[in-house]
């Protein structure tokens, strides 16, 4: 458990160089991961079929502060400025958060029913817009792992699991219209 108040982290916590993980046979690193990404896959994941409609909160209760749910905005522009003054990047979509699980909360502040680029670690607006783009390229799931510090923890890596969620109302060729993450913070290893 945290020491300290909801998003009181999100102002100290500093995330570096991450990596992009694709081979699903590796999103197990733990126990709420692969229990998320089970239920993900045996709702339809694998198959492009699984919809919001789909997921019942209840059944991953024991998991949901460590979940994101988001919407794409398709056709919308983002430019996200780059953390330490590089290019901006621009992106043919916003995303928009729906849900956002307190463990989630903890690390990097409160932004439910915003945009991703209202968070205040420029590092992580950028890592989330990355890997979402590289998500709706692969048309598949992918794990981020991202290099963190808190000066108050040790270093941890931050695992972010993106699953695409489908849906009629998608404007993107692949049918994705939302994404469920999943975030959790572990040691450095």
């Amino acid at each position: 458990m945290l020491s300290k108040p909801n998003g009181a982290i999100a102002d100290t916590i500093r995330f570096g160089d991450f990596t992009i993980v694709t081979d699903t046979s590796l999103f197990k690193r733990t126990p709420g991961m692969d229990t998320v990404f089970s239920y993900w896959c045996d709702k339809g994941g694998l198959d492009h079929s699984i919809a919001r409609k789909d997921i019942n909160p209840a059944d991953i209760r024991h998991h949901i502060n460590h979940l994101v749910i988001a919407d794409f905005k398709h056709g919308e522009t983002s430019q996200i400025a780059a953390p330490e003054g590089g290019d901006a990047a621009t992106y043919g979509f916003a995303i928009q958060v729906r849900l956002m699980g307190t463990y989630v909360v903890e690390f990097y502040g409160e932004n439910t029913g915003n945009d991703i680029d209202g968070l205040v670690n420029r590092h992580a607006i950028n890592r989330i817009y990355c890997c979402a783009n590289e998500m709706l390229k692969l048309n598949a799931p992918l794990l981020s792992i991202a290099q963190a510090y808190d000066p108050e923890r040790d270093h941890m890596d931050a695992l972010s699991l993106y699953m695409p969620l489908y849906g009629p109302n998608s404007t993107h060729p692949s049918g994705i219209e939302k994404v469920l993450v999943y975030v959790e913070m572990t040691e450095a290893g």
